[in-house]
């Protein structure tokens, strides 16, 4: 295990030596972004971008814009995934030859909704580098774009690494496709491997059956889940309980629901915490107040005959793409 704060100490003690070495700079930045010292990252990692802007350092700026977003104390931060696209953008102008730039602007596209130029960027990345991340990511946006062929087939390959993600992605294109009996088998795998390595939501598998009409297997996933409530499972499942002629534990699910609700809007009114804001207090209340008042009417509507939409969006995967990051195992850019 790296011991961060001698770290510091000792790379502290090299900048005295020599006050504009960028390469002590980013290992500080980095440093201090293991000891969630926000500020003192975000400092360093500008200060390199304006003595030596590279790759490596418009890139771990953006990263950390992305990942992290901007700091607005010591120790919080805001999303800033404008900044990081913004700068990354900056460092594809240098035409970097590996897909770290790409694939992380990529995501950032994806989270400001512009699927088309996360497209450009994530074909890029995976034509310098197909790794999980970009094949699995660019299938997201074929996902997106309702083109479930080339989705499912990036998925596909991104999940022959064994990760999980791009797996259930695959397994839910499948589903769209109407290729039932190998979505089943995909669905039937993640449970498995989900028993050895909880990585993926109950949820999440319960989608693809939902997806596929297999009520039965909805309802067998959701009565063994302790997942906590939710508005869109729980009303997939009322559905499923309803199909399936379950109505007693239809019943019994929507009270348990019912319940949990009252019992934390009684919880907050009994709060005499000062935390509260007296108002902010009131509108929470009154948002759980409406929370009661959804279920309700999706149970009326379930019951006569709605079936609840499944927006199932495909999930992105990332990883550290700080370059000269030692706890990943990320060497320095070298283009």
């Amino acid at each position: 295990m790296i011991d961060f704060i001698k770290e510091i100490k000792d790379l502290e003690n090299k900048l005295l030596i020599n006050p504009n070495d960028f390469s002590v700079m980013n290992s500080l930045a980095i440093a201090h972004l293991e000891m969630d010292e926000l500020e003192k990252a975000h400092n360093y990692f500008k200060k390199v971008v304006d003595i030596n802007p590279s790759v490596q350092s418009y890139n771990n700026l953006g990263f950390f814009y992305y990942s992290v977003g901007e700091p607005v104390d010591s120790y919080e931060s805001k999303p800033a995934d404008n900044l990081a696209k913004e700068i990354l953008e900056k460092t594809l102008t240098l035409n970097s030859n590996v897909h770290y730039p790409y694939t992380i602007l990529g995501e950032c596209y994806l989270n400001l909704g512009q699927i088309d130029d996360a497209s450009v960027v994530l074909k890029k990345a995976v034509d310098i580098e197909s790794t999980v991340e970009t094949l699995n990511n660019l299938g997201v946006c074929y996902f997106l774009k309702d083109d479930f062929q080339n989705a499912k087939e990036l998925f596909y390959k991104a999940s022959i690494s064994g990760n999980l993600t791009p797996l259930l992605n695959y397994g839910y294109c499948l589903a769209k496709l109407s290729e039932n009996s190998k979505a089943k088998e995909v669905a039937e795998e993640i449970i498995k491997r989900h028993k050895e390595d909880f990585k993926i939501a109950e949820h999440e598998v319960a989608d693809i059956y939902y997806e596929l009409g297999d009520y039965k297997k909805v309802v067998e996933i959701y009565k063994a889940s302790q997942y906590m409530y939710s508005y869109d499972w729980v009303s997939r499942y009322l559905y499923s309980l309803q199909v399936t002629g379950q109505f007693e534990l239809q019943d019994d699910c929507f009270e348990k629901v019912i319940k949990s609700v009252e019992k934390e809007i009684n919880m907050i009114i009994d709060d005499d915490d000062d935390y509260w804001i007296p108002h902010e207090r009131l509108e929470y209340i009154y948002e759980l107040r409406a929370e009661i008042a959804k279920y309700q009417e999706i149970l009326a509507k379930i019951q006569d005959g709605h079936r609840p939409e499944l927006n199932f969006v495909p999930s992105t995967v990332i990883n550290c793409y700080l370059f000269g990051c030692k706890r990943h195992n990320v060497s320095n850019y070298n283009g």
